[in-house]
């Protein structure tokens, strides 16, 4: 179990980041608050995701150089609690429906009581979980509150942008990614870099998937993590992907379930690919995990094409 355990928790996250995604679109749409865009703006949404991309690593990157990577900190961490807020929010929102849907079904919905319970109890869903994982992120950072820290924030970005991205384009903000991934991997070297600072600086935006359950980040860094068998895995390399399946879900679900479970089992076979032979060396994550979700959504849109 101890050879696998990291090769478990990292499939596991994937799915767990995509279906929390899926489910979160979903009740936006169903909800009518989801976001609406046209072509153009899809394009817009592209540029943006890639000018901020750049930047945001061109910013680390310098502020590396310089020791002062503490503000990098605080910004993501204000980020990602937004984020959190966000996934809760519509979490607090789905209990108080279903939580009024009881009362309502036993006859008491006009209950001013039944009411102000339901309210109350949407808003501790809202606030208190996302308190609680930021306050241990912040105080304690054990490896797992950052992994379901990492997987909800991931979950809140991808169930947007699926949202905010035609599947044609979705599927074209991957191609993109993947390619730069690899570029700034074997190439630029710089995505190797960010990674290094962001173990040694303790940034949380990573993955941790140690050996055991028991295993301790005290003194973890990037030199001593093949010595200590811990993998890593970016947020984005999680994030990116379960775009593509929220995307392709709210796009065709409603003609065929293939268009959730093709692009989510092509992640999952892109991950399987990416983590054979237990990588070494700082490989690139998109390119495997990305072209297995393209491809499995390709694989859906041509079986229910030919099967109209």
């Amino acid at each position: 179990m101890k050879k696998i355990l990291p090769e478990v928790m990292s499939i596991a996250s994937l799915l767990s980041t995509s279906l929390i995604a899926v489910f979160v679109s979903w009740y936006l749409k169903v909800s009518g608050n989801a976001p609406k865009t046209t072509g153009t703006g899809n394009i817009l949404y592209i540029i943006y995701f890639l000018v901020a991309t750049l930047g945001f690593t061109a910013f680390v990157l310098i502020l590396a150089r310089k020791k002062r990577l503490r503000l990098v900190r605080i910004i993501f961490l204000i980020s990602s609690a937004y984020i959190l807020f966000f996934i809760f929010l519509v979490f607090g929102d789905v209990f108080y429906s279903v939580l009024y849907s009881i009362y309502s079904f036993y006859g008491v919905e006009a209950s001013s009581v039944a009411l102000n319970i339901a309210s109350v109890a949407s808003y501790i869903v809202w606030v208190a979980p996302p308190v609680f994982i930021m306050y241990s992120w912040i105080r304690h950072g054990r490896w797992y509150v950052t992994n379901i820290a990492g997987i909800l924030v991931s979950a809140g970005l991808a169930s947007l942008w699926g949202l905010l991205l035609n599947v044609w384009y979705a599927v074209f903000l991957l191609a993109i990614f993947a390619v730069y991934d690899y570029i700034s991997v074997y190439r630029t070297r710089h995505m190797v870099t960010l990674a290094k600072a962001a173990v040694d600086e303790n940034l949380p935006m990573l993955f941790v998937f140690p050996p055991t359950l028991s295993f301790d980040t005290g003194e973890l860094s990037w030199d001593s993590r093949e010595e200590r068998e811990v993998m890593m895995l970016g947020f984005g390399d999680v994030a990116l992907p379960s775009i593509l399946v929220a995307s392709s879900s709210s796009y065709g679900l409603h003609l065929s379930p293939l268009f959730l479970i093709l692009p989510l089992l092509g992640a999952v076979v892109g991950m399987i690919a990416l983590l054979s032979g237990r990588i070494r060396k700082p490989a690139p994550g998109l390119p495997p995990i990305n072209g297995g979700s393209i491809v499995g959504f390709l694989l859906a849109y041509l079986i229910v094409l030919l099967s109209v």
